[in-house]
């Protein structure tokens, strides 16, 4: 299935596009990027994605949310994933699917994400691949200053 380029950001504001072109690739960590895939158009299903598209979706998703609603669902994340470690600490790592602090936890997880579990492993699959961009780019600009 061939997936079509999308134009996030109108055209004409190209200063807003490339702010958040460096926003996703560059400043956003990986869980916030993967908030912002959720929340864009991008397909669910195992298409291959050109970088551009993948960056695209990011900003789009970005721009759909704004910033500090990204942030607030990245801390917001991170609060679940550790209330998850701690129960599992205080439990010794035996507690099972249906024990209502579980629940209560998964229940939480799907409000901060806003979205299923296929779409929520689709974007923190594709976003290591957007977050690894920068890096790449960044150590191929090393190699060609030197």
């Amino acid at each position: 299935m061939q997936v079509k380029p999308i134009s996030a950001i109108p055209a004409s504001d190209s200063a807003d596009a490339e702010y958040l072109r460096v926003l996703v690739t560059s400043v956003l960590g990986a869980q916030a990027v993967a908030l912002a895939l959720a929340a864009s158009d991008m397909p669910t299903q195992r298409v291959e994605l050109s970088s551009e598209q993948r960056i695209g979706y990011a900003i789009q998703g970005v721009a759909r949310l704004g910033v500090a609603e990204v942030q607030a669902r990245e801390e917001a994340s991170r609060n679940v994933n550790m209330r998850y470690t701690e129960l599992l600490d205080i439990s010794g790592g035996k507690v099972g699917r249906g024990d209502p602090l579980v629940k209560a936890l998964n229940e939480r997880e799907r409000q901060v994400w806003g979205c299923g579990q296929r779409r929520q492993e689709r974007a923190v699959s594709v976003a290591w691949d957007v977050s690894g961009l920068a890096a790449r780019l960044g150590a191929n600009l090393d190699r060609s200053v030197a």
